[in-house]
């Protein structure tokens, strides 16, 4: 009795990247539970340039995605593929970002050609392409858009000592150019300032965060 497939839903969002790295593990299995096609390095299926598909995925041969992974236009084609950035690395895989336009509409495909960043027997590439609405779409193999890592790294950045003093700088020399004067900023007496949170994270330590030793 075959085994059934497993339910990846390829239409609405890209899948975990331990989900990539499992299927690349596995490619030969998956292309014949899936139905996947096989294509030879730096080649594509014709489909793409001219009525790509929300969801479709396949394999190509290979493991560069420098050198394996390109776009020759062919003739007449309705949408140019071009791609959008360097090689990355997420959790086990690696992955490139591919983007295609149709001159005269406003839709968009995004394609993850994704490998196994360790060395394989057998390397494959699998190439997983969706219709995005939202240009901060999900643009690598993880759970987290990168707005939000962005926006977390923001909030990281305010609760840093010297952060905070470079901003309470920028705030003086901003209301000294106001009244038509130049003041150097005293670092020093500005981190004495009471009025300057300097080390929001050290403030509900147990204890302080230096101790003085008696000897």
């Amino acid at each position: 009795m075959q085994s059934q497939p497993p339910a990846y839903d390829w239409t609405s969002a890209w899948l975990k990247a331990e989900d990539y790295e499992h299927i690349l593990t596995h490619a030969l299995t998956f292309q014949q539970l899936l139905g996947l096609d096989l294509y030879p390095a730096r080649s594509h299926p014709a489909t793409i340039y001219s009525t790509p598909v929300n969801g479709s995925a396949y394999f190509l041969k290979g493991k560069s995605l420098s050198l394996d992974v390109c776009f020759p236009l062919p003739r007449r084609a309705l949408y140019r593929w071009k791609k959008t950035g360097l090689p990355k690395q997420s959790r086990g895989v690696s992955y490139l970002v591919a983007e295609a336009t149709k001159p005269d509409d406003q839709e968009r495909y995004r394609m993850l050609a994704v490998t196994l960043s360790t060395t394989h027997t057998d390397s494959f590439i699998l190439c997983h392409i969706r219709k995005v609405q939202d240009s901060n779409d999900v643009r690598c193999p993880d759970d987290s858009p990168g707005l939000v890592k962005r926006a977390r790294k923001e909030s990281e950045e305010e609760g840093n000592g010297l952060y905070a003093l470079l901003e309470a700088a920028k705030s003086l020399q901003g209301d000294a150019k106001q009244q038509g004067r130049s003041q150097e900023v005293d670092y020093v007496s500005l981190f004495r300032c009471p009025s300057v949170s300097k080390f929001p994270f050290l403030s509900t330590a147990a204890k302080p965060a230096f101790e003085v030793i008696h000897r």
